[in-house]
């Protein structure tokens, strides 16, 4: 080998070298490139999921709420399907030849000629009429304002017999007791009706539940204005309305017997 030949193999030799090291080089860029872009999508992918985890969550919680409300809403239609049915067994036209009825209004009318009682203002101005002075509280069940029910320690107070004799609803919504009082004096009390059942009823269409139910004015004062959309503020001509649950304010009681002392019935 001659001295130039050997020279020109070790440039090139030395020339493969770098090409080498730039490749290196370069590939450890690329490579730090992709770590960082690898780093990135894996942090990306962690807030992905963690978001997906929290709207899992909330269409969990949202569907449990739904399941909740539903329920809430099946009840208090049956609750209020239970008052407009009490409605009919009260205003049942009692005259109506029998081979007209059917069984359920034959079974009806028989146990509106026993017990139910309809009054309109004037027994409204009896009950004021009761001797009694002391403030009667009587337990509730539930308390329906039109189509507005509250199920939650519900009350209805009597005081009759004073200078300022009045009615008082009560119930807690949203953790505050809120009291609706009617004052008998004024011309707020517009009709009462009501039905006490009796235990010894021969009727064999299921438990019977005393209520009382009031057509109430709306006023500043008993506060019942707030209930606008599902209480019917107006009180003038509604009485052939076959929306009856919107027109009264409807209690429902525990103990008939201290409704009937404490309401004088």
């Amino acid at each position: 080998m001659t001295l130039s030949g050997g020279s020109g193999e070790l440039e090139a030799a030395r020339s493969a070298v770098n090409m080498a090291r730039n490749c290196e080089a370069t590939s450890a860029a690329n490579l730090k490139d992709s770590e960082e872009q690898l780093s990135a999508a894996q942090q990306q992918l962690s807030a992905a999921q963690q978001q997906l985890s929290a709207a899992q969550q909330r269409v969990k919680k949202d569907r449990t709420q739904r399941e909740s409300a539903k329920q809430q809403r099946g009840k208090a239609e049956e609750y209020l399907k239970g008052i407009e049915t009490r409605w009919e067994v009260i205003d049942v036209d009692l005259g109506e030849s029998e081979d007209k009825q059917d069984d359920h209004l034959k079974r009806a009318s028989k146990r509106a000629k026993r017990n139910a009682r309809s009054q309109t203002a004037r027994a409204a101005h009896e009950i004021v009429a009761q001797p009694r002075v002391s403030i009667d509280v009587i337990e509730a069940v539930r308390i329906a304002i039109g189509k507005k029910v509250m199920s939650n320690n519900c009350e209805i107070s009597f005081q009759l017999g004073t200078k300022d004799p009045y009615i008082q609803f009560s119930y807690v919504d949203i953790g505050k007791t809120i009291d609706h009082t009617v004052l008998l004096k004024t011309d707020d009390l517009e009709e009462v009706k009501y039905f006490i059942s009796n235990e010894d009823d021969e009727d064999d269409s299921g438990d019977q539940i005393s209520f009382i139910a009031f057509r109430i004015k709306p006023s500043e004062q008993n506060d019942f204005q707030r209930f606008s959309r599902s209480y019917d503020q107006d009180t003038t001509g509604k009485k052939g309305s076959t929306d009856t649950k919107k027109r009264y304010i409807s209690v429902e009681v525990r103990d008939p017997d201290k409704l009937r002392v404490s309401a004088g019935l």
